[in-house]
């Protein structure tokens, strides 16, 4: 089973605010940006942890339904086989 990554406080504000611009106002250089922690300094994440976690939910979320990943060609795949592949993908109107 897959590990879900927690949501961010940033968008747990957002939701609350109904406005990015807002939340990310009230919270930037303040508070972490992943766990809501207070920080000084300019910095937008108290760790280096909460960064990575940040950018493994944003890559997450990044990915929408219906996305199609096209794979490359395989060494032991002839290119009139790769060919029939590709035109095999739905194109999603």
């Amino acid at each position: 089973m897959a590990r879900v990554t927690r949501m961010p406080y940033l968008i747990v504000l957002t939701l609350q605010y109904n406005s990015f611009e807002k939340a990310l106002h009230e919270i930037r250089y303040r508070k972490c940006l992943f766990c809501g922690n207070p920080i000084s300094g300019g910095k937008e994440f108290c760790s280096r942890g909460c960064m990575r976690s940040f950018m493994k939910w944003r890559k997450q979320a990044s990915t929408s339904i219906g996305t199609i990943v096209i794979r490359g060609k395989r060494k032991d795949e002839t290119w009139e086989e790769y060919h029939q592949y590709l035109e095999s993908l739905k194109i999603w109107k």
